[in-house]
C-alpha cells in the first residue's frame, strides 16, 4: 500500500472516538517501518494532539517486564489528575531505595516493581507503538493479549510493528489467531517508497556534513533512479551506503561526472550485493570474478558458449550479474577494487582510489590511443560513421600490437574484435584477432607490467586469456 493511503489510515484511526481495535503495519525486515513510524506517523499523532508511546518487543521475555516498562514509559506524562498513578510513582521509587540499600540493586524487577501498576492511567490522547512483534520471547498470542487488555478495555490507540511471515510458524495456531481476529482491526501492508523515504534518509546530513549533503541533494534523483530500478526495499541497505559514500565523498567531490556516477552505481551495487549475504566481509581480497563484471563482458556470451544437457544455453553468474544490474546501465559501470574492499572490511585505500581515478583520468583525456580505445570499444561504435569505424578499427589494432596498452585492456581488446568478426563488422579473421592479441601481449610483458595483483584486479587471470584465444581458433 503506499504511504499515502497509509497516512490517510492512521489518522482516520485517530480521529475516531472510543475504538476497541489496534493497527497492524506488516512489512518485511529492514523496509523502513520504524523510521516511517518516527519521520512519517509521529507528525500525524501530534497534529491530532496526542501523545506518543514507542516500546520495542525485541528481547522482552515476561509480560511482567513489559507492563514494567510501560509504566516507565508513561512517568515523564503523570500530572496531578492521575493520582491512583503519582502513588504508584511514589510506591516505586520507595521500593528501589528499599532495594539499593539493601541488595545494592541486586534484586528482581518484579521486587522493585512490587505494588506498582498502569491499570489505573487514564490513555485518553495516548497512542502506543509496539514494534518488533516477531522478536519478542513472549509467545506472540500473549503479548497480544496484553495488548488487547488495554485497547479492549481502555480505548488505546495503538499500532504494532512487525514482519508477520517471521513469526514462528509453530505460534500461529487457532489461539493466536484467535486473538489476532480480535485486537487487529486493520492490518496495513507497508512497503517501502524511497522516493519518499530517501529524502528524508539525506536530511540528517545537512547540519553534520553540509558539503556530503549538498553532493548528496545534486545526484538524488540518479541514485533514487538507481534504487527504483533495483527494486531496492531494504532501508539499512540505503542507509549503509549512505555512510559508504559519506567516506568517499571527500576524495571524488572534484572529479569528472561521469566517474562520481560510476562511483555512485558502482557501490550500490555491492552494497546491495552485500547486504543480502551474496558477497561475505572474507572476500574483501578476492574480487577476480566481481571484477570481470563489467560493460563488455556480455559480449562473452557469443564467443564462450555454455551450453545445458539439453542444448540450451545456460547462462553463467556473470550473465545473471549483467542482467540485474547492466541490462540498462553499461555504459556507466566502472570496477573500483578500493571501494569494493571498503564496503566489505571497512577500509578505505584512499591512496589506491585516487590512484585509480587518475590513471582513469589520464586514459579518458589523455594521449591519442586511449581516446582509439574509449570511443572503439564501447556500445556507442554504432554510433560512428563507416569511415570513423574503420578507422578506429586499423587504429587500436596498431596500438595494440605495439604493447602500448596495459595488460587488462586486451581482454576487452579481443572481446570487441571476436564479436566485430563474428558480426562480420571487420575483414580481420580470428586467427588474425588472436595473432595481434599475442603480439601485443608480448610486447606489453616487456614493461613488467604484470603481477598477480593487477590480473587480479582487472580479472585478467590466465583461464580468462586462454579462453579468449582459443576462441580464435
Amino acid at each position: 500500500m503506499n504511504t499515502e493511503n497509509i497516512k490517510s489510515i492512521f489518522n482516520d484511526y485517530l480521529k475516531t472516538e472510543n475504538t476497541n481495535y489496534a493497527l497492524m503495519l506488516n512489512g518485511n525486515w529492514g523496509s523502513g517501518k520504524s523510521f516511517f513510524w518516527k519521520n512519517t506517523l509521529k507528525e500525524i499523532v501530534k497534529q491530532n494532539e496526542y501523545k506518543e508511546i514507542y516500546i520495542s518487543l525485541n528481547g522482552i521475555s515476561k509480560i511482567e517486564t513489559l507492563e514494567h516498562m510501560l509504566f516507565i514509559k508513561l512517568i515523564p506524562f503523570i500530572g496531578s489528575k492521575e493520582s491512583s498513578l503519582l502513588k504508584n510513582t511514589t510506591t516505586l521509587v520507595t521500593n528501589v531505595i528499599n532495594k539499593a540499600s539493601s541488595y545494592f540493586l541486586k534484586s528482581s524487577i518484579s521486587d522493585i516493581f512490587k505494588g506498582v501498576s498502569v491499570d489505573a492511567f487514564n490513555f485518553t490522547k495516548y497512542i502506543i507503538c509496539f514494534d518488533d512483534l516477531e522478536r519478542s520471547q513472549i509467545p506472540v498470542k500473549e503479548v497480544l493479549g496484553f495488548i488487547n487488555n488495554y485497547v479492549e478495555h481502555k480505548n488505546l490507540k495503538t499500532i504494532i510493528l512487525t514482519d508477520e511471515k517471521e513469526i514462528d510458524k509453530s505460534q500461529k495456531d487457532k489461539s493466536y489467531n484467535n486473538i489476532k481476529e480480535k485486537l487487529i482491526g486493520r492490518i496495513i501492508n507497508f512497503k517501502l517508497d524511497i522516493k519518499e523515504t530517501l529524502p528524508k534518509l539525506l536530511i540528517k546530513y545537512k547540519t553534520s556534513n553540509p558539503d556530503f549533503y549538498d553532493f548528496l541533494v545534486k545526484h538524488e534523483k540518479y541514485t533514487t533512479d538507481i534504487l527504483v530500478e533495483y527494486e531496492q526495499q531494504n532501508l539499512r541497505t540505503v542507509s549503509f551506503y549512505l555512510e559508504i559514500l559519506a567516506k568517499i565523498h571527500p576524495i571524488i567531490l572534484n572529479q569528472n561526472e561521469k566517474f562520481i556516477k560510476e562511483i555512485i552505481l558502482f557501490s550500490i551495487i555491492v552494497t546491495i550485493e552485500f547486504k543480502s549475504g551474496k558477497i561475505t566481509s572474507k572476500e574483501f581480497e578476492n574480487f577476480e570474478e566481481f571484477a570481470g563484471y563489467n560493460k563488455w563482458s556480455i559480449l562473452s556470451r557469443t564467443l564462450l558458449k555454455k551450453n545445458g544437457p539439453d542444448g540450451e544455453q545456460t547462462k553463467s553468474k556473470k550473465e545473471i550479474f549483467n542482467e540485474t544490474y547492466l541490462d540498462k546501465r553499461q555504459e556507466e559501470y566502472a570496477f573500483y577494487p578500493s571501494i569494493y574492499s571498503f564496503i566489505l572490511s571497512g577500509y578505505l585505500n584512499e591512496e589506491g582510489l585516487k590512484t585509480q581515478l587518475t590513471n582513469k583520468n589520464n586514459a579518458e583525456f589523455g594521449k591519442p590511443e586511449s581516446i582509439a580505445f574509449n570511443t572503439l570499444l564501447n556500445y556507442k561504435f554504432r554510433m560512428l560513421s563507416d569511415n570513423d569505424f574503420e578507422k578506429l578499427c586499423v587504429e587500436v589494432k596498431s596500438y595494440a600490437e605495439k604493447g602500448d596498452y596495459s595488460l587488462y585492456d586486451y581482454s576487452q581488446i579481443a572481446n570487441f574484435y571476436y564479436y566485430f568478426e563474428e558480426n562480420k563488422l571487420i575483414t580481420l579473421s580470428k586467427k588474425e584477432i588472436k595473432e595481434f592479441i599475442i603480439k601485443g601481449l608480448t610486447e606489453c610483458s616487456k614493461r613488467k607490467e604484470i603481477s598477480q595483483s593487477v590480473l587480479t584486479i582487472y580479472s585478467i587471470s590466465k583461464q580468462t586469456m586462454i579462453k579468449l584465444l582459443k576462441s580464435g581458433n
